[in-house]
């Protein structure tokens, strides 16, 4: 066994790769505190039982609910820490290299898998959110195990291969709404080709819409949900309209850096100038077909979200696109594996030098995280010893109640925010602007107390409108930085 292990150098390439990523994903994991996205979703599994959860995922108008039905198993078996709940992303992170490197060897050949799986590897994009008790790690795989069915499904016609193919396109529809592009670009690469005859007699369109058939129902309940709940999501939305330099940013966060962006596009003017690209024709079916589905799969899931987004209702967000970016690190293995073996050597060590560095600085430097993640249960503590029974809290932005609330054990303390919102136990909200109005409704609140709290993000742009009014009547006795900014006042004695 382990001398078969070294005589197969691709195996043993594969097993350094995953133990490499495996270890960049466990680092530091359960450093952080939850931030609110986590917190939800551990407050969604906790509940009692699976209609509970299918609730509130509903009434969230979010995310469908399979990954918090999994993480409600998860946490009753490995408990509620950060790092026990993380690890459920970590697990799925490090099969979707092992599952990477297994299409990519199916789709084309052995050293276009490892260079794809090395790709995954070393992605601050998905070493991130392997990081976060969300679902998009749990997407990334089943996305990949959705192509594989698919292509399997296309040489084999078997039962099985139907089978599989259903399942896991029929879960992936329950992780995350972006899911659907993965089904419609398959249907658009199947009808288009069907149509050239490239798939009669290997696969009948009866097969096929068969499977689609079954997938549309396994699917229909949570597509009629999100249909009901769309005008709810629309008012709540977050995500900002975008411009065309938002394009950049994306295959910023795909390549992890500017230099490695750079890395990139000099390797492809080289390849261009040079003729160096091995040109040779698809031995079979599956060739041909990988490449062009996965291009399109990439260009539908961008493309389709940023042209709503651009003219309708905003909706693209980067993470989003963490499946996505898989068919990007699998087409530019392909494109590394048809270049000189010296131009790849060339290519791999400033790519594996950079890439290293990067992850060093995401998990040495909080300040280059997309997200920064407050250290909530040191927040809740410090409150906690020292604010009085029924003190007032004033958190802002507002969503951080429930976030402030997982880590403070005081049910006593009056939790507030300077935004007109309804923090519901499943953590919905609906939030408006800062103004005068809600101010001066939240002094109405404090009026009566000697002291209250301010918990505020530093980079909020009314901060200095609220601390401006506060500073009228109360003065700062107590203050701290955190990342998010607390404050303590008290009522100031005026002179008779």
């Amino acid at each position: 066994m382990i001398k078969k292990l070294f005589q197969d150098k691709h195996l043993l390439l594969l097993i350094i790769i995953v133990v490499t990523g495996a270890f960049f994903r466990l680092y530091n994991l359960g450093e952080d505190n939850f931030w609110f996205d986590e917190v939800f979703s551990v407050v969604v599994a906790k509940l009692p039982n699976y209609a509970a959860i299918v609730r509130a995922a509903i009434i969230d108008a979010g995310p469908p609910p399979l990954y918090y039905v999994i993480l409600h198993e998860w946490i009753r078996i490995f408990g509620t820490s950060e790092t026990a709940v993380r690890m459920l992303s970590v697990i799925c992170s490090v099969i979707t290299i092992v599952m990477t490197y297994i299409l990519a060897k199916t789709i084309w050949n052995k050293q276009t898998g490892i260079i794809a799986a090395l790709l995954v590897c070393l992605s601050v994009f998905h070493v991130q959110y392997a990081q976060e008790a969300r679902m998009y790690s749990l997407m990334s795989f089943l996305t990949l195990a959705s192509f594989y069915s698919f292509l399997t499904f296309t040489k084999t016609r078997s039962k099985i291969s139907t089978f599989w193919y259903v399942l896991s396109t029929g879960l992936l529809l329950y992780t995350h709404v972006y899911a659907v592009f993965i089904p419609l670009s398959q249907n658009i690469y199947f009808f288009f080709n069907y149509y050239k005859k490239m798939y009669r007699g290997a696969w009948s369109l009866k097969q096929w819409l068969h499977a689609q058939l079954l997938i549309f129902i396994i699917a229909f309940p949570w597509f009629v949900i999100t249909f009901i709940h769309a005008r709810a999501v629309y008012q709540n939305i977050w995500i900002t309209r975008p411009s065309l330099t938002l394009i950049i940013e994306i295959l910023l966060t795909f390549t992890s850096s500017f230099d490695i962006l750079s890395l990139y596009f000099l390797l492809l003017l080289s390849i261009v100038i040079t003729g160096f690209m091995k040109i040779h024709q698809a031995k079979d079916n599956t060739s041909r077909t990988g490449g062009p589905l996965l291009l399109l799969y990439l260009l539908l899931s961008i493309g389709v979200p940023f042209i709503i987004s651009l003219f309708f209702t905003p909706i693209l967000a980067i993470r989003y696109l963490l499946a996505a970016s898989l068919a990007f690190y699998l087409l530019l293995a392909r494109l590394l594996s048809k270049t000189h073996p010296s131009m790849l050597r060339v290519f791999l060590l400033p790519f594996i030098i950079l890439s290293s560095m990067q992850l060093y600085l995401y998990h040495t430097h909080v300040s280059n995280r997309p997200i920064i993640k407050s250290p909530w249960h040191t927040i809740a503590a410090d409150i906690n010893n020292q604010a009085l029974r029924n003190e007032v809290v004033i958190i802002d932005p507002p969503y951080d109640i429930l976030t402030f609330s997982y880590y403070s054990p005081r049910k006593d303390l009056q939790l507030e925010s300077f935004h007109n919102v309804t923090i519901k136990p499943d953590g919905s909200s609906h939030k408006q602007i800062v103004d005068e109005k809600n101010i001066a409704r939240l002094f109405r609140t404090v009026e009566k107390s000697e002291y209250f709290w301010l918990i505020i993000t530093p980079s909020a742009t009314y901060r200095t409108i609220i601390k401006t009014a506060i500073e009228k009547e109360y003065d700062l006795v107590y203050t701290k930085q955190y990342g998010m900014e607390i404050n303590r006042y008290k009522k100031r004695a005026f002179a008779p």
